[in-house]
Parts: structure tokens; sequence; C-alpha cells
């Protein structure tokens, strides 16, 4: 379980870079990767107590998939992950 300000700030600081890729890859354009990047950490923060530390890499690239997806409806689709954040056909960490 995540559950303090630090182990916050060690998972921002652990994945931002992923989740801009992943919200990058999505929309195609850099303000709403940052956007999408800033919602999905807000959403780990506050829902950080129920978030097991094994799969938040997981959680937080399907987080910022369906974001892209709801920021960007015209090209909404049944969610396939990007092989390169898998492992098997599954997100890492599920």
């Amino acid at each position: 379980m995540l559950n303090t300000e630090e182990k916050f700030r060690e998972m921002y600081e652990k994945y931002k870079n992923l989740i801009m890729k992943v919200a990058y890859d999505l929309t195609e354009d850099y303000h709403t990767a940052q956007d999408i990047c800033q919602r999905v950490f807000e959403k780990l923060y506050g829902y950080q107590e129920h978030v097991d530390e094994e799969r938040v890499r997981a959680w937080l690239v399907v987080i910022a998939a369906n974001e892209a997806r709801d920021y960007c409806p015209q090209r909404r689709t049944v969610y396939d992950p990007p092989q390169r954040y898998c492992r098997d056909g599954v997100p890492d960490g599920m």
C-alpha cells in the first residue's frame, strides 16, 4: 500500500516518464500528455491507500490509457495497451 507523501513522491519520480510516454503515444500531443500525466498522478494520490505497490505500474498505465481515451473521444476504441508496456499481453504488474 502506498501511504505516505514520501512514497508518493518516490512513485512519481519512478513512473512520471513512463506515464508521459504512454499519454503522448496515445494522444500525439505533448501538452495533452502533460495534462493526462497530472490527472493520473492526482488519481494515484487520491487512491494511494488502495493501490498495491506491486501493481502500481500497471495501474498507472491503465489509468493513463483511460484518461487519454477520455481526453480524445474521437480515438475511442477498446483499450489494448501498447505491447511495449506489457508482458505476455498483460500490463506489467497485473
